[in-house]
């Protein structure tokens, strides 16, 4: 009797769009159509997704240690929409504006167009002002800086990539939480580079030593074809979920109750996620620090008997 095949994961190539695009479930390289983003938005979204999230209480566990208890857990999941979330959500847009431009999305393009872009407006008024010698001057040496850009577009993303890791890691004091955020990271890069093998924007990825999970995911959105408000909603959505989901382990509750409390703040995902959704540089990550949220996870760290890693 034969045996059944060996299950394999199929390339398909999108039509004619070149070795950085990837046809996925929506369409050509990088998600395409609305719908396809839709889908993948879900998935993304989805608690069963081989990344390790299981392991996660949002901090839940060490809070509830230190007196927070399930009355408390609303206004737990608000502040950490104010304060650590925005922080990744905003992280999270800006990588995947970086990667956007790899992906042959409408963004300005890769890393190295930010800087240029800075200083598109002073070269309008200078090419007003100058004579048409001064013009081609500037046109010339444009296109040197945008050449270094073109030249390894792979390694221009992937160093922008390392500067927003850096700037997530700047604002997130405990050691135990940018552990924890690499481990997340590992788990969403595998995801990425397996779904999308093929995409300049996955080599990428594969660059950035120890990528935490912000900057994974917002590789990930920009493949899926997501926008940046679409990319903090899904991280505000996931940490309240996560909240939710790891309260019925700790406290057991009717679910019913835990599911109020997602869509309770609902509002307060969306604002976030309007807040931070549009930024394009590292720079203007919020930096809001949670102490409190960050000593728990330090002491979380190090002790023996938990059912949640962080």
């Amino acid at each position: 009797m034969p045996s059944d095949p060996e299950p394999s994961v199929q390339k398909v190539p999108s039509n004619g769009a070149g070795r950085g695009t990837f046809r996925t479930l929506g369409g050509g390289g990088g998600g395409g159509g609305t719908g396809g983003s839709e889908v993948l938005l879900m998935l993304l979204a989805d608690a069963r997704l081989p990344t390790g999230a299981h392991t996660q209480s949002a901090g839940l566990e060490p809070a509830m240690r230190n007196g927070v208890s399930l009355a408390d857990v609303p206004a737990y999941i608000r502040t950490r929409l104010r304060t650590v979330v925005a922080v990744e959500a905003g992280a999270a847009a800006v990588a995947r504006h970086l990667a956007a431009g790899l992906v042959g999305g409408a963004e300005a393009g890769p890393a190295g167009d930010e800087a240029a872009g800075d200083e598109s407006g002073e070269d309008e008024a200078g090419e007003d002002e100058a004579g048409e010698d001064e013009a081609a001057e500037a046109g010339s040496a444009g296109d040197e800086a945008a050449g270094d850009v073109s030249a390894d577009p792979v390694g221009a993303l992937a160093s922008g990539l390392r500067a927003v890791d850096d700037a997530w890691r700047a604002r997130t004091v405990s050691p135990a939480l940018r552990e924890n955020a690499e481990v997340l990271g590992r788990g969403y890069a595998r995801l990425v580079t397996g779904l999308w093998p093929d995409a300049l924007a996955s080599e990428a990825l594969r660059a950035v030593r120890r990528p935490t999970r912000a900057v994974a995911i917002g590789v990930a959105g920009a493949l899926a074809g997501l926008d940046g408000g679409q990319v903090a909603r899904l991280i505000g959505y996931d940490d309240a979920q996560t909240v939710a989901a790891a309260a019925l382990k700790l406290d057991p509750l009717d679910p019913v109750v835990a599911t109020g409390w997602v869509a309770g703040v609902a509002g307060d995902i969306d604002r976030m996620a309007a807040a931070v959704g549009a930024l394009t540089v590292a720079a203007d990550i919020p930096a809001a620090a949670a102490p409190l949220i960050e000593q728990w996870a330090q002491v979380h760290a190090i002790t023996t008997q938990r059912l949640f890693r962080a």
